[in-house]
């Protein structure tokens, strides 16, 4: 109050005060307005804190209603002190009463004959707001004196009132931290809603709802009670297949041989052909390149048997010899498809209807091409969930087994030094390759039917494209890593007329008998996909695939932006490359002086090459991935909302080029393909380096 009511009163005032003599102060006759509280209270202050020399009115008379209390400055109150005569209460106005709780604890009472004295020492050098600090603070008892002062109601009043606001401002600070919690916390729930919804989306899209998926596929896999060390029953379909020879056998031998298979397991070989253990186990051992001594352990627990892939017979046939060799145990069972997709539905149905495991989990494992197009994928998508849910089935892409495809998360989030970068602001473009140089290689047939664009672009690629510009997800989870992955290829463009090219290699027709002699099957194809989303708008993306190509590789090669600086003409554009088979290596493309006294430029690389650099067996992509299926981990597997994200690039230019029957063009075997898919290339600003030639051992 006393604050709210004066101004600042200077020290040299207040010391001129104290030194000044004063009359009585009567408040019955003083009242404070607005427009005289500032002066009025000032003349108070100054008339309290005077020397008390004199009392020119005089004590209060007997029978007086005043309330009459001396004013000293000393510790003994004096007779001769003035008096401030305080008016009865009901003459007393809001606005006395007021200064009057603020002055009292500078006023010394007596009652009675016993006298009871004490002031609160003032410095002479202060100003208002140094003399309301000095009434908040309790007094300090006389000296030689034991008894503490009593503290008014008027002074707990104040000091209550002042710890009131200082609780206020603290809870008002807590108030501000809990409602940024809330927040936060808000904003992780959404996300969380927003995953369920999609997961209910693709359940609902699937004609189910969430409980009747759950209670006929059991969406939540059966425990074996310690999965660990329950049996493990393994049946490749198609068994008799290269894919199963030179890949899923050789694969399930080596994770034998590295201990990462269960001590307990049985390996059944499932297919039409007719051949007894001995020559099955044969056949499959011509691919075991390691761990020669362990061969005779493992082929001992591999069987085969001969049925009609969609037969429920041949499958209870297969069921009874896993049951025999799993010995009453708890099992899981885990059921590899090796087979063309066209019989994965009859395949999933008769397996899922008398061989599954009744008291450990099922898992199949299905293999590209997942269809033609989206309504085909889509189709194979609902067969098989007639069988296995979307938790139990695993699309297995091997490229997202490879090394180095696996190293390109760690990269681009585990070092600061790309992700500022790794946008429009300074990305020209992204090239995506992958080459081979051999033909169809027996494999004419299924190739003729499928093509480069449906065999290797839509998967393959697609895939490492994703893991490039998708954004970093929550976690490494495999829901949240496929999520980010499902939206950037949902925001790619279906491809363009103008941004594709189709070749087919010389001899092409004549190579396989199953090839029809007017084919029209690209086996060559480059096409630029384009981003819709703030971070890569405008950086084109460059998909080339071949057979019968100058070399065989597969690499990822990120080009940046020209430097506009002072060797702009003299210096080519960075780029980081991902060489992801063969000879796996990351390596970034850097100008340099060429060492010496001639002030040329010269393209030169920071390094790694995985084979120079350590000494470590790096496992076979097909390893990984069955690895994966046996520990439960979808990470590197193909979600169906992202395999139908995928189909929408391709679908429309695939469904053009078959309507047309738009004729490939010719290159030559063993060449880098057709002259038109560099000129497209170019037209997107792609500038390949003059003289660099990337190399373990090339010299510059």
């Amino acid at each position: 109050m006393l604050g709210q009511r004066s101004s600042r009163v200077t020290s040299d005032i207040l010391a001129s005060a104290l030194l000044g003599p004063t009359d009585a102060i009567d408040l019955r006759t003083f009242s404070l307005t607005r427009k005289s509280a500032k002066s009025a209270t000032l003349q108070l202050i100054i008339r309290l804190v005077s020397p008390l020399d004199q009392n020119p009115r005089g004590e209060g008379t007997e029978g007086s209603t005043d309330r009459v209390l001396p004013l000293c400055r000393n510790s003994e109150a004096s007779e001769a002190s003035p008096t401030v005569h305080f008016p009865p209460d009901n003459e007393t106005s809001a606005c006395q009463r007021d200064f009057m709780s603020l002055s009292l604890p500078l006023i010394t009472s007596t009652t009675g004959t016993k006298k009871s004295t004490q002031r609160r020492p003032l410095r002479k050098s202060a100003d208002v707001y140094t003399l309301m600090e000095d009434l908040q603070k309790p007094p300090k008892p006389p000296s030689g004196r034991s008894s503490e002062i009593p503290v008014t109601s008027e002074e707990r009043n104040i000091q209550g009132h002042i710890q009131t606001t200082s609780n206020k401002r603290e809870d008002t600070r807590d108030v501000f931290k809990i409602m940024a919690d809330l927040k936060e916390e808000n904003a992780r729930l959404k996300k969380e809603l927003e995953k369920y919804k999609k997961q209910v989306e693709r359940l609902q899209n699937k004609g189910k709802s969430l409980t009747s998926s759950s209670a006929s596929n059991g969406d939540k896999e059966k425990s074996s009670g310690d999965s660990e060390n329950a049996h493990l029953s393994v049946v490749v379909v198609g068994a008799s297949g290269d894919l199963a020879k030179k890949k899923t056998f050789p694969s399930l031998f080596n994770l034998f041989g590295l201990g990462l298979l269960p001590k307990d397991f049985t390996i059944v070989g499932f297919a039409r052909s007719k051949m007894s253990d001995e020559e099955f186990r044969k056949n499959i051992s011509k691919n075991f390149k390691e761990f020669k001594d362990k061969q005779e352990e493992f082929l001992s627990r591999c069987f085969y048997h001969s049925g009609q892939y969609d037969s429920e017979q041949s499958f209870s046939e297969v069921a009874k010899i896993l049951k025999e060799k799993e010995g009453g145990n708890s099992a899981n069972r885990m059921f590899y498809l090796a087979i063309p997709p066209s019989i994965f539905a009859e395949v999933a149905t008769a397996a899922k209807s008398v061989a599954v495991s009744e008291n450990g989990w099922n898992r199949i494992i299905v293999e590209k091409p997942f269809g033609k197009d989206t309504e085909s994928s889509a189709q194979l998508s609902r067969d098989l969930a007639t069988g296995f849910s979307e938790e139990q089935t695993y699309r297995i892409d091997h490229y997202l087994g490879k090394e180095m495809v696996q190293n390109l998360l760690v990269i681009r989030f585990a070092n600061s030094l790309w992700e500022p970068v790794w946008n429009r602001h300074y990305i020209a473009n992204i090239t995506i390759t992958f080459k081979e140089d051999i033909g169809t290689e027996g494999r004419g047939g299924y190739f003729d039917e499928y093509g480069i664009i449906r065999d290797v672009m839509q998967n393959h690629l697609t895939q490492m494209l994703a893991l490039v510009a998708m954004e970093t997800p929550n976690s490494l989870s495999a829901e949240d890593v496929r999520d980010e992955k499902v939206k950037v290829v949902s925001a790619c463009r279906p491809i363009s007329p103008e941004d594709i090219v189709v070749g087919q290699y010389d001899g092409y027709l004549d190579e396989d008998e199953k090839v029809a002699k007017d084919s029209i099957t690209p086996t060559f194809a480059t096409a630029v996909v384009h981003i819709d989303n703030p971070r890569w708008a405008g950086v084109p993306f460059v998909l080339k695939c071949g057979k019968g190509l100058n070399e065989r590789k597969a690499e990822i090669r990120v080009q940046f932006k020209s430097n506009p600086g002072i060797y702009a003409e003299d210096s080519e554009r960075n780029e980081l490359v991902f060489r992801v088979q063969p000879n796996e290596a990351v390596y970034y493309k850097v100008n340099t002086k060429r060492p010496g006294l001639s002030e040329e430029i010269a393209m030169s690389e920071l390094d790694l090459t995985y084979k120079e650099r350590y000494e470590v067996r790096l496992p076979d992509a097909y390893e990984r991935l069955i690895y994966d299926v046996v520990r439960g981990d979808h990470n590197l597997f193909v979600r169906e909302d992202e395999l139908d994200a995928a189909w929408k690039i391709f679908t429309p230019i695939l469904h053009k080029l078959d309507a047309e029957k738009v004729k490939p063009i010719s290159y030559k075997f063993g060449s880098r393909g057709p002259e038109e898919s560099d000129k497209l290339i170019h037209r997107y600003g792609f500038q390949r380096s003059k003289s660099y030639q990337w190399g373990p051992k090339s010299k510059i």
